[in-house]
């Protein structure tokens, strides 16, 4: 049965509303709901369903489609892949779209591992990125995907298709929001893509399934990638990037909004920085200014020592096993912090001293990607509760 599944009991099931695929379709309710939420959910889909009203063919094509492609699913996946439509009565609906302004009736979910309560992350941004966007893309989404975010687009060429692949390329998982029906893979250049997602994430749409993708959909769709997330990053967008209706839509639902800066000479970061300049973005250099202000960091390591609590003869050995637990980089740019401390103005150095400190120090230094990488070190390093940060951007070890 590849139409409805019970996943819960607080929430009555979709059936109960419609009965089964063709009432769906034709927007026919067999119940009434009385809250005013669920109405106005409920008079979104209808509105949408009035064109397919008196037409039994549109109605059986679409229920056919969805049947079809759920038989094409448990083809090649098996039992492994769901294909389900959750309505916003159902308690397997995902929690955060729930809150948004317009949150859509029905979802049509379609993936291995999807789940309601996942923390997720959106990214979008242009479909024409440069080398410099798809490389910033790909940085932060797989540092997003090490701390085990879910990374949530819409499957279109550029960026899009950049955050999904980084994702899966990093073995994480990632959400794809459709602008067509469910079974229906659009640009069809994403084919690839469009199959993996099913295998290690989920795609998700609110359009009936064989709908294909008219422009208003695409627009449409983005509060959805915003409303999945607890915040969203605009990698790169121009001033009529649609990307920017995601970031609207984030900002206007009190969800956290990240942009990164590009070259102010390029057209094709005009949207961000507007974004930035009109502070209903934050500025983003690298994925930690995203998680120290998602607050998304939780304790990775428990046998670490927490240094500030430490006293006494047990503070260097504290330290010393700290020390240890640190990747490469991050024993670079400590060991320079402690080495800076004994001649640094007030014994912290600033951000320029340990710049140039370890450009002229770390022979190994240049497989790094340069300053965006020491200042994401540093705050790893201050997350970990050993270094602190001052006034003027000066630091010193805990001491």
């Amino acid at each position: 049965m590849y139409i409805f599944t019970r996943r819960g009991v607080t929430f009555p099931q979709i059936r109960d509303y419609f009965a089964n695929i063709y009432n769906l379709c034709e927007g026919k309710l067999i119940k009434k709901a009385h809250d005013q939420f669920d109405i106005k959910a409920i008079e979104a889909i209808i509105k949408r369903a009035e064109k397919a009203m008196g037409e039994t063919e549109v109605i059986e094509d679409c229920a056919r489609k969805f049947q079809e492609f759920g038989a094409k699913l448990q083809g090649l996946y098996g039992n492994e892949v769901r294909l389900e439509a959750v309505s916003i009565f159902e308690e397997n609906y995902p929690s955060l779209i729930r809150e948004i302004e317009t949150p859509p009736l029905v979802l049509f979910i379609a993936g291995k591992k999807f789940s309601r309560d996942s923390e997720n992350f959106s990214i979008v941004g242009t479909r024409n990125p440069s080398p410099y966007a798809l490389r910033e893309c790909e940085k932060i989404a797989a540092a997003l995907v090490e701390k085990g975010l879910t990374i949530v687009s819409g499957m279109a060429a550029g960026i899009d298709r950049c955050a999904h692949e980084t994702a899966l390329k990093n073995g994480g998982r990632t959400y794809a929001v459709l602008g067509t029906g469910i079974d229906i893979c659009y640009p069809p250049t994403n084919d690839d893509v469009y199959y993996k997602i099913i295998e290690n994430g989920a795609l998700v749409s609110e359009y009936l399934p064989g709908a294909h993708g008219e422009p208003n959909n695409f627009a449409a769709r983005n509060r959805i990638i915003a409303g999945f997330s607890p915040g969203t990053l605009v990698i790169a967008a121009g001033d009529r990037s649609g990307a920017l209706i995601t970031a609207r839509n984030a900002f206007e639902n009190g969800r956290k909004v990240f942009a990164l800066c590009g070259d102010v000479t390029r057209t094709d970061f005009e949207g961000s920085h507007e974004l930035i300049k009109k502070s209903m973005a934050k500025l983003a250099v690298n994925d930690a200014d995203i998680l120290s202000e998602m607050g998304f960091f939780k304790e990775r390591s428990e046998d670490l020592p927490t240094i500030k609590k430490v006293r006494g003869s047990k503070k260097n050995a504290a330290r010393e096993v700290v020390f240890s637990k640190l990747n490469e980089l991050e024993k670079i740019v400590f060991s320079a912090l402690v080495k800076l401390e004994g001649v640094a103005e007030g014994g912290q150095p600033s951000i320029d001293e340990v710049l140039e400190f370890i450009n002229r120090n770390a022979e190994d230094i240049k497989k790094f990607s340069g300053p965006n990488e020491i200042f994401s070190t540093l705050a790893e390093l201050e997350i970990k509760g050993i270094v602190n940060t001052f006034f003027g951007k000066r630091y010193e070890t805990v001491k």
